[in-house]
């Protein structure tokens, strides 16, 4: 199902492009943590979720509200065929807060 909600063929024998978490302490309002993953536009049938946690045990399921958390949209045709966008999720953090763990949830609708 991972394969299908990215955007990537599952009997292909490429890598999986799989999301990716980082740091950005330039945006203005910030710093944030944040999760870069593919999204594939046709698969209406699922649903996307960023969680967080600070200590692994303790999730959080970050609902975007514009200030707090964002999504964004990186690139609207990663693979030029239109089916496939590169999507980021940002999460304000404390300055001060030493770890964040970041996840994507992907769930059949």
């Amino acid at each position: 199902m991972l394969d299908y909600a990215l955007g990537q063929n599952p009997l292909a024998p490429a890598s999986p492009i799989l999301p990716v978490s980082g740091y950005d302490g330039t945006t203005p309002n910030g710093p944030w943590v944040t999760l870069t993953y593919r999204h594939n536009k046709t698969a209406t049938d699922l649903t996307y979720e960023t969680w967080s946690s600070p200590d692994l045990k303790n999730w959080t399921l970050q609902s975007v509200d514009g200030s707090t958390v964002v999504n964004e949209t990186i690139h609207p045709d990663v693979d030029g065929d239109g089916a496939t966008e590169l999507l980021r999720t940002r999460i304000k953090v404390d300055p001060t807060e030493t770890k964040r763990f970041l996840q994507l949830k992907v769930r059949k609708n």
